[in-house]
């Protein structure tokens, strides 16, 4: 850990602000990337329209748990909702494949904390690209690691369906995300199994991110400053 750190001007050991690629997740994009591009051709020519409706229709409620649920209810407050809304936007946003909703949250309140500096990791001074697609495949600097801990998320905490799915993710992820998602073409309309995949999951998937994205870098695209709508 000692090459991260530097000195202050106190002479007290400073972490680095410095973010490394991380070669997986940079792989993974270009992975979903080419795929949903594949995807244009079964989207033309190779699937059924009730296909196409029926990933689209995925696609706004995976949003919609993004949006409404992740941003507005659990990381601002904005609004109070009942038990059978917040499990439907619970289940929403598991669909969009955007990470639990905790550590969405959690990497949320970050960049509004320190928004517009070297701890907010989608930091929008420093371009659209980097907002929008660069930060998403960098892991954290040393220093914003420390800053994520310090994040209050004692709200969530005591959230019992959050937790729930933070504990469960990556099997609620293989199931609400691809599983069912693809199968349920194949098995009540008789689509291609590969149609379904690549439209139903790579297509669908890739809008989600990209839609989920555009909550931190929106802010370089409207040109807002901290505390603006």
């Amino acid at each position: 850990m000692e090459q991260h750190k530097v000195e202050n001007a106190e002479g007290k050991p400073k972490l680095s602000n410095s973010r490394e690629t991380n070669w997986l997740k940079v792989l993974f994009q270009i992975q979903v990337t080419l795929s949903a591009l594949c995807a244009v051709h079964f989207l033309l020519y190779e699937s059924y329209w009730s296909t196409i409706f029926f990933m689209f229709t995925l696609t706004f409620l995976a949003h919609i748990g993004v949006a409404a649920g992740a941003h507005r209810l659990w990381a601002h407050r904005s609004y109070t909702a009942n038990g059978i809304l917040r499990v439907f936007l619970l289940f929403c946003q598991t669909m969009s494949g955007t990470g639990s909703v905790y550590d969405w949250v959690q990497w949320h309140r970050l960049h509004h904390k320190h928004f517009g500096t070297d701890l907010d990791p989608y930091n929008p001074t420093r371009g659209f690209f980097y907002s929008h697609i660069q930060s998403v495949t960098l892991s954290l600097s040393p220093a914003q690691e420390e800053a994520l801990k310090e994040i209050d998320m004692s709200d969530l905490e005591k959230d019992k369906m959050v937790m729930f799915q933070k504990r469960w993710y990556i099997p609620l992820y293989i199931i609400f995300v691809l599983l069912l998602p693809i199968n349920a073409p194949a098995e009540y309309w008789g689509e291609q199994l590969s149609a379904s995949m690549f439209l139903v999951f790579w297509l669908r998937y890739t809008i989600n991110l990209q839609l989920a994205w555009l909550v931190h870098s929106a802010t370089k695209i409207w040109q807002l400053k901290p505390g603006e709508k």
